[in-house]
């Protein structure tokens, strides 16, 4: 199976193995302590990132490296602390009002992506966002072809 497969470069959508390794040698460069909260640490830092377009897939919109390490790392930390994963599952899906640690992300895009979303997709959802799907990959692991379900 070619990167181009049915005119989508996967590759450019996700990136290569290489460019994951680096990330992560970097990551750990950059490790420091990090306080928990649900408050951003670097948007001021940390310019907002160029949103990407694909002319293969109409409507997808993909902001590589949007989220600093801090702001990652905020994420996990709260992920963990309610204890997300604990059973050994590696996935959790939550509908309905989401709790403020993940919330905050809502007026973090708003504010830092205002193009982000069209004017109609803004006027009419509201919260933004009401649904999450919390993944957990090991390094090696993947995701396999699947059919997202309508709602």
């Amino acid at each position: 199976m070619s990167y181009e497969e049915n005119n989508i470069n996967w590759q450019e959508l996700f990136g290569s193995s290489d460019e994951e390794e680096e990330e992560e040698e970097e990551i750990k460069a950059e490790a420091a302590p990090l306080q928990r909260g649900f408050e951003t640490f670097c948007s001021n830092q940390h310019p907002a990132q160029p949103i990407v377009t694909f002319d293969a897939i109409p409507g997808l919109r993909l902001v590589r490296h949007a989220l600093c390490h801090e702001e990652q790392m905020t994420l996990v930390y709260a992920l963990l602390d309610n204890h997300f994963f604990s059973n050994g599952s590696n996935q959790a899906m939550l509908f309905g009002d989401l709790p403020n640690y993940i919330h905050w992300l809502e007026s973090w895009v708003l504010n830092k992506y205002p193009g982000l979303f069209d004017e109609p997709i803004l006027n009419k959802k509201k919260p933004l966002f009401d649904q999450a799907i919390l993944n957990l990959y090991q390094k090696g692991d993947g995701i396999a072809s699947h059919v997202d379900l309508l709602r």
